[in-house]
C-alpha cells in the first residue's frame, strides 16, 4: 500500500510528500467542484482520486442557437464532457427520453444551468447515449462513449467532392451503414461547402445499404435515412432495380419501410416510392442516349403498372423525371438542355400524374441552366401557360435554390423574388423555400432554418401563414409526433392553429 510505504520515508521526506499528495488531491478536487462534475456511476469522486483511479479526457460541448456543437462526440469511457452555451438563458442537458430521461436517469444536472455556468458529466458507461435540452427539446445530441469512432476523419480542404466522396466509403468500410451516416452528418456539421451536396453524397449510403441487403445481412432502418431529402431511398433502389430488376421486391421493400418507420418518420414511404422510379432510369441503352423522351420511356411504363393508385404513380414518376434533369449534366448521355424552355418534355406528357411530377422535378435542371440564378429561372415558370402546373413548377423551384440559400442563412434576396412574380406564384414560392430548409436543413435540425425564414419580417401575414403551414405539413411527415409537437411550440402564438 502507498500509505505503507510512507512509514518507511525519513520524517522530513515523508511529511513533504504528503503534503504534496494533499496539494494535488486538493487542486484537483476544487477544479472538479467548479466545473460541476456529476459522476456517472455515483462513485465518491475524491476518494477515486485519492486511490489513483483516472478521470480520463475533458470534452466541450457547447449549445449555440443551432444547436449542440458537436452534435455528436466519440468519447473513451471514464471521459467527462463539460456543457456550456453561448445562449443569454438556462439550459438543461439531459438524456433521452424527454421528459423523464430514463435512458440514462444518471445524465441528468435535474435543475436548470445558468448561462454563466457549465454542467458536466462522467460517462462510466459504454453505449451512444442521445440527449437533449430539457428546456427546448428540440435542440439534441448524442455522445458515444466507450466505442472508437465509427470513421476517420479527414480534413477536406483540397479536392473537396473527391475527398468526401472517400470520407463517406471509409467510413462504410469501417463502421458500416452506421459509420457513413455518422460521417455524413460531421462532414454537414464541419464543412459549410458539403451543404448544398449533401443529398447526393447520401446516394453512396444507400447504395451499400442495397448490397447489405442483398446479401441478406442485417440492416436496421433507422430514421437517419432521411437525412438530407431522403437521398438514401434513391441510392438503395437504383442499386437494387439496376442489380435485380424485381419491381415487386422495390414495392415489397417500401411497404417494409413504412412498416418500421411510420410512427417515426411518416414520409419515409414516399422516399422510398419516389426511390424506386430513380431506379428504373439507369441510362444503361446506349441506343436511348441523346433521347430524352426514350430514355425515360421503359420508366414511366414501369410506374404506370407499379400501382393503380395516381398517387403513387406520381411518386414514382417523380424519380423518373429527378434521373433525367441529372442525366443532363454526364456528357456520356448526349443530352442537350433546352435553354429556352428547361420544361419541353413536361408538355408533352399526357396525364396528370405523369405531367404533375415534371415541373416539380425539372427544378434542377430549370436553376442550374439559369446560372443557379432563381431570379433568372422564375421566368421559366412564369412562362408556362397551365397555370396549376405553374404552381407546382416554383414550389419545386424554390425548394431546390433553398439549398444554395442554407449555407449562409440569407433568405432576402430570395423573398424579394418570390414577391416579385406574378400574384398567383408569390405564396406558392414563398411556401416551397420553406420546404425546401425543411430538405435541406442539417440532419435532426431541419426545421431551426425554416423557423427561422418563416418569421421574416419581409413576409407578410398570408405569406407567413402559408410558409408555416407548409413547415408544419412537411415536419409531420420528417418527425416523430413528440418532435411534432416540440415543434409546434416553437411556433408562433397566432400560427399554432396549424398544427395537426
Amino acid at each position: 500500500m502507498f500509505l505503507d510505504k510512507l512509514k518507511h520515508l525519513p520524517k522530513n521526506k515523508g511529511k513533504l510528500v504528503l503534503a504534496l499528495l494533499a496539494l494535488v488531491v486538493a487542486s484537483e478536487f476544487s477544479y472538479l467542484v467548479s466545473l460541476n462534475v456529476q459522476d456517472g456511476n455515483a462513485k465518491n469522486i475524491f476518494a477515486g482520486m485519492v486511490m489513483g483511479f483516472s478521470f480520463g479526457s475533458i470534452h466541450t460541448v457547447e449549445l449555440r442557437e443551432d444547436g449542440f456543437f458537436p452534435r455528436q462526440l466519440t468519447i473513451k469511457k471514464g471521459d467527462t464532457v463539460k456543457f456550456i452555451t453561448k445562449m443569454d438563458k438556462p439550459f438543461w442537458p439531459a438524456s433521452s427520453v424527454h421528459p423523464d430521461h430514463n435512458i440514462y436517469p444518471e445524465f441528468d444536472p435535474r435543475k436548470p444551468i445558468e448561462s454563466n455556468e457549465a454542467w458536466s458529466f462522467r460517462f462510466n458507461k459504454e453505449g451512444e447515449w442521445e440527449y437533449h435540452d430539457h428546456l427546448n427539446p428540440l435542440y439534441s445530441g448524442v455522445i458515444i462513449a466507450g466505442k472508437e469512432s465509427l470513421f476517420s476523419r479527414v480534413d477536406c480542404k483540397q479536392n473537396e467532392p473527391r475527398c468526401w466522396q472517400e470520407t463517406i466509403e471509409n467510413a462504410l468500410a469501417e463502421g458500416g451503414i452506421e459509420g457513413g451516416f455518422f460521417a455524413l452528418s460531421d462532414l454537414y456539421d464541419n464543412d459549410p461547402s458539403f451543404r448544398s451536396d449533401c443529398h447526393g453524397y447520401t446516394h453512396i449510403i444507400g447504395e451499400e445499404a442495397s448490397s447489405v441487403f442483398a446479401r441478406g445481412e442485417d440492416m436496421a432502418l433507422t430514421t437517419k435515412a432521411s437525412y438530407c431529402g431522403y437521398g438514401f431511398y434513391h441510392g438503395f433502389m437504383e442499386t437494387l432495380l439496376q442489380t435485380t430488376g424485381d419491381l415487386s421486391q422495390a414495392r415489397e421493400f417500401c411497404d417494409y419501410v413504412d412498416k418500421q418507420l411510420a410512427s417515426q418518420n411518416p414520409g419515409a414511404w414516399r422516399a422510398c416510392s419516389h426511390g424506386i422510379g430513380h431506379g428504373t432510369v439507369d441510362g444503361s441503352d446506349p441506343r436511348t442516349w441523346g433521347d430524352a423522351e426514350a430514355m425515360i420511356a421503359e420508366g414511366l411504363r414501369l410506374c404506370e403498372i407499379l400501382s393503380s393508385e395516381e398517387f403513387q404513380k406520381d411518386l414514382c414518376a417523380s424519380g423518373v423525371f429527378n434521373s433525367l434533369a441529372i442525366m443532363h449534366y454526364d456528357p456520356k448521355y448526349k443530352l442537350e438542355i433546352n435553354n429556352a424552355d428547361p420544361y419541353w418534355i413536361c408538355q408533352k406528357q399526357t396525364v396528370g400524374y405523369f405531367k404533375k411530377p415534371c415541373y416539380e422535378e425539372m427544378n434542377t435542371l430549370t436553376l442550374r441552366s439559369s446560372g443557379n440564378d432563381f431570379s433568372k429561372a422564375s421566368f421559366h415558370v412564369e412562362n408556362i401557360e397551365e397555370s396549376e402546373y405553374a404552381v407546382f413548377a416554383i414550389q419545386s423551384l424554390a425548394a431546390y435554390a433553398s439549398s444554395f440559400a442554407i449555407k449562409d442563412a440569407s433568405y432576402r434576396e430570395f423573398i424579394a423574388t418570390c414577391q416579385s412574380l406574378s400574384e398567383h406564384l408569390k405564396i406558392p414560392c414563398v411556401a416551397g423555400f420553406a420546404a425546401g430548409l425543411l430538405e435541406h436543413g442539417p440532419p435532426e435540425r431541419e426545421y431551426v432554418a425554416a423557423l427561422d425564414y418563416c418569421a421574416s419580417e419581409m413576409l407578410t401575414e398570408k405569406e407567413k401563414e402559408a410558409c408555416y403551414k407548409r413547415l408544419l405539413g412537411g415536419a409531420w411527415h420528417l418527425y416523430s409526433s413528440q418532435k411534432y409537437q416540440d415543434i409546434c411550440n416553437l411556433v408562433a402564438r397566432e400560427y399554432k392553429r396549424l398544427c395537426n
